[in-house]
């Protein structure tokens, strides 16, 4: 009896001892089948599931014990110890205890069978001999919904329990769990304000966990800072495996936030903790991404092939692999981005990993501007085939649309670039999408729908570098329905407001060559020395040097006709001109 009041005062201990000293008192009487089963239970629930077997197989030697309720709930327990859940949920089923069926409840959950679970704990709950806090009852229901990954029912039955049971002792689990909810739907802003005063707590098992949560959750929101401190907070006392995901997130948080010499240090960490197997190369991973963030693109490259060549089973190969093949595109090496890809591009296409299609896609790029349309066309199609993630999909999409438009597909490249267009909110996508459709208006000959979405654009996307390109459309567009002065006049604001940029080299000709057909030859002069002394090698350098020399000859000066004409021999010998 005193072993049991030890027992119900929750002294685990000193019930022990006392069990320990019944044992050779016991022997031949009735108490000591009494004192296996109460053996059994201290070792099960102390880990030592060995030890609690050996009692157990003791204790059914006894013929009234053998198939008893407590002999059968032990027998369950050790089972769900061991994690064999399947077995253990047979032993619960058996006995009439509610403590059996709490047990079997979160077996079903651990088996990530909620409604299995869920249905076991209402049975517990409407049951009048139940005598479990129905506070623990109701926080099983939220973690069997938890762990089978359904967040939005989480959160209903998470935000239930908080109102009925605000100051239980499993009230900050369920907080944490319903955080996570919130956080794994996106619910950042809720997700910060329930899980920060998690990490505060220093009793709370979960603080870590809860810190990393937080940080996770800023740096969706942009706030890098804040994300880089209760990331840094989540490494202290943590996990290996947390520990390692917090250096990958600090490494994102620190590549956002531009952050070199913190990114270096996290760099050589990473270099020297995870020299092969699944983290390998991570350390020139992070020195990759910060050369390229300095736009020490050589660097860069280094890097990243050093990743994709050594190390083979690393989870970086295939990012690496996407951002060199970037590299080389966004550095004009467009047949190094092909050839590279090429010798990896038979793993890239039999796997399902994302990095892998963002890879190919960026090789899709390469090939299309190489003029390799239909090539980049298969691959586009085969992302959107094999792949299930929402933005590269979109990429993939609108790539597609400019292949379609590129081969004169105009209505599928319409229906496609109108889809991305309306389905997607990304800054890239739209650009990519509404400057895609105002070109297939005004190749299709619709100018006015032209018209309005290169206007459209231009407004939208003012200060980006598609603007000066969405003007000139616009004037092109103008120029088309005769109005000659509009289109001049928006062609001269991307002469005097983007004089560097090739939009402008365009512009400044489109412009000089509608002044020269309305015999306003000054100002067509004007724009073509401008041109001619900006961009001296252009795309239009030449028609621009002859149109110079018409422009004297129309204006009948001769003698400077004769010089422009001569120098338009000597400049452009090998022109078809």
């Amino acid at each position: 009896r005193i072993a049991e009041c030890k027992l119900n005062l929750g002294d685990w201990n000193a019930f022990g001892k006392e069990l320990r000293k019944l044992e050779k008192k016991v022997k031949g009487t009735y108490l000591e089948p009494e004192v296996y089963i109460y053996e059994a239970l201290y070792y099960s629930l102390n880990g030592d599931l060995e030890k609690a077997n050996s009692f157990l197989e003791k204790t059914e030697g006894f013929r009234d014990y053998k198939n008893s309720s407590r002999t059968l709930f032990l027998r369950g327990i050790i089972a769900y110890k061991r994690g064999n859940y399947r077995e253990a949920i047979k032993f619960f089923e058996k006995t009439d205890y509610s403590f059996a069926m709490l047990y079997e409840a979160r077996a079903f959950a651990l088996l990530r069978e909620p409604d299995q679970s869920i249905y076991v704990y209402r049975r517990l709950l409407s049951n009048p001999e139940n005598s479990i806090d129905e506070g623990i009852i109701r926080f099983g229901i939220v973690e069997a919904l938890f762990i089978y990954g359904d967040y939005s029912a989480t959160q209903i039955e998470a935000e239930g329990f908080l109102k009925d049971f605000p100051d239980h002792t499993l009230t900050d689990y369920v907080k944490y769990m319903d955080g996570v909810a919130k956080y794994k739907k996106g619910n950042y802003d809720n997700a910060i304000k329930i899980l920060l005063p998690l990490t505060q707590r220093d009793y709370f098992e979960f603080k870590d966990l809860a810190s990393y949560f937080t940080g996770s959750a800023k740096l969706k929101t942009g706030d890098i800072d804040g994300a880089i401190e209760y990331l840094q907070r989540a490494r202290t006392g943590s996990s290996v495996e947390l520990d390692e995901i917090c250096f990958l997130k600090l490494a994102q948080a620190y590549l956002l936030k531009g952050d070199i010499s913190d990114l270096e240090v996290i760099s050589s960490q990473f270099a020297s903790l995870f020299e092969g197997g699944k983290y390998g190369g991570i350390g020139y991973y992070i020195k990759g991404a910060t050369n390229l963030l300095q736009e020490e693109r050589e660097d860069a490259i280094e890097s990243f092939l050093y990743i994709v060549d050594n190390y083979p089973s690393s989870i970086f190969r295939f990012p690496a692999a996407a951002y060199l093949i970037y590299t080389y595109l966004s550095s004009g090496k467009t047949e190094k981005a092909i050839s590279f890809s090429n010798t990896i591009v038979e793993d890239l296409t039999s796997s399902s990993n994302i990095w892998a299609g963002w890879a190919l896609l960026v090789r899709a790029e390469a090939l299309y501007r190489k003029g390799e349309i239909s090539k980049a066309e298969n691959i586009y199609l085969h992302i959107k085939q094999n792949f299930k993630d929402r933005l590269l999909l979109g990429h993939a999409k609108c790539g597609l649309g400019w292949c379609f438009l590129s081969e004169k597909r105009y209505n599928e490249a319409h229906n496609v670039l109108h889809e991305v267009a309306n389905l997607y909110s990304d800054t890239t996508l739209l650009i990519q999408s509404h400057y895609g459709l105002g070109i297939v208006y005004f190749n299709s000959g619709n100018y006015k729908e032209a018209f309005k979405e290169f206007a459209a654009l231009a407004k939208t996307f003012h200060g980006h570098s598609i603007e000066p390109w969405a003007l000139l459309y616009k004037g092109l567009s103008l120029y088309a329905l005769k109005a000659y002065g509009d289109a001049v006049k928006t062609w001269e604001y991307v002469v005097s407001n983007f004089g560097n940029t090739e939009a402008a080299e365009e512009a400044a000709y489109r412009a000089a060559d509608t002044y020269n057909k309305a015999a306003e030859y000054d100002k067509s002069i004007a724009l073509l020395n401008w041109l001619l002394d900006h961009f001296p090698s252009g795309k239009r350098a030449a028609r621009a040097q002859l149109l110079l020399a018409q422009n004297y000859f129309n204006k009948k000066e001769y003698d400077t006709a004769i010089q422009e004409y001569a120098k338009f021999l000597v400049t452009f010998p090998e022109s078809e001109l």
